[in-house]
């Protein structure tokens, strides 16, 4: 049963499109912008946390709803519900797009570089994966390197000219997307670049005499403002949701997908309008062990 609904938005209805799941029409109102939202791309981001998925799904243009099993007050999305997001009580097909975020805890290497208390690691991948399959709908999954991940795609902060955090994740997503390649620049460090991990700065970074990262420091390496230490070091820069949402929405323009697509009008296809500028397209590398979460 869900425990908690806020900041909910009706779902758009459409000619072969459902509405609003059932657990959402108690707490939904009609608004201004129904009609704009009715031809929208809804997303449904799974352990949405404060929303650094989500926002990135929003600037591509989706109406997103997040679910967590934990209380999110700072939870930047048009519709929030919590429970468990391994039986999420919402229907999945009436979603054009879903991403996922499981925990990461069982599969961070180095877990001991940064002061944190202990953490409970459990693999929600392979429930996350086959509900995600089963659902028909196309998806990704986001996890922290040497996760047990098809890793059709890896990103980090340096690919992006407005990040300047080290924050390498992987992507196993149920659509083709081109990966960025080249190498990993040198002394990112030493260039202002942070690494974000657990609730505090790694100690191969203070070894080196670097400071430890501020609240604000964090939230401008990362490209976030409205979250706090805790949440940033559970989330994903929104660039990285963003650049994967637009390669989605272009690859479906462009093969003029059927089904849901058809009667909607997706938001903002210019896939390349924001990451024209990518760091010479490069790709990552494995770095230092990292103990994000």
């Amino acid at each position: 049963m869900i425990s908690n609904c806020v900041q909910a938005q009706p779902a758009p209805t459409s000619a072969g499109r459902k509405g609003p799941p059932p657990c959402l029409s108690s707490c939904v109102s009609p608004t201004r912008s129904d009609r704009r939202r009715a031809t929208q791309l809804r997303a449904l981001d799974l352990f949405c946390g404060a929303g650094g998925a989500t926002k990135g799904l929003q600037r591509a243009g989706f109406h997103v709803t997040g679910v967590d099993i934990k209380p999110q007050k700072n939870y930047c999305g048009d519709a929030f519900v919590q429970a468990d997001a391994t039986d999420p009580p919402l229907e999945l097909g009436s979603f054009d797009f879903i991403w996922a975020s499981p925990p990461c805890q069982a599969f961070v290497q180095g877990l001991n570089n940064f002061d944190n208390d202990p953490v409970e690691r459990v693999n929600l991948i392979p429930q996350t994966r086959a509900m995600l399959e089963r659902s028909g709908v196309p998806y990704a999954i986001e996890n922290v390197p040497r996760a047990p991940l098809r890793p059709d795609l890896k990103l980090n902060g340096w690919m992006f000219p407005d990040l300047k955090v080290i924050r390498e994740r992987w992507f196993e997503c149920s659509f083709p997307v081109l990966q960025p390649f080249g190498g990993r620049p040198r002394d990112l460090l030493s260039r202002g670049y942070l690494s974000v991990a657990g609730g505090g700065t790694q100690k191969y970074c203070t070894d080196r005499g670097y400071p430890r990262a501020t609240v604000d420091n964090v939230s401008a390496a990362m490209g976030i403002d409205w979250m706090t230490r805790l949440e940033l070091s559970q989330a994903i820069p929104p660039a990285y949701s963003e650049f994967i949402a637009r390669a989605f929405l272009a690859q479906c323009q462009n093969k003029k997908v059927s089904g849901a697509f058809d009667d909607c009008e997706p938001q903002g296809l210019d896939n390349g309008s924001r990451f024209s500028t990518l760091a010479d397209g490069r790709s990552c590398v494995d770095g230092p062990a990292t103990a994000d979460g």
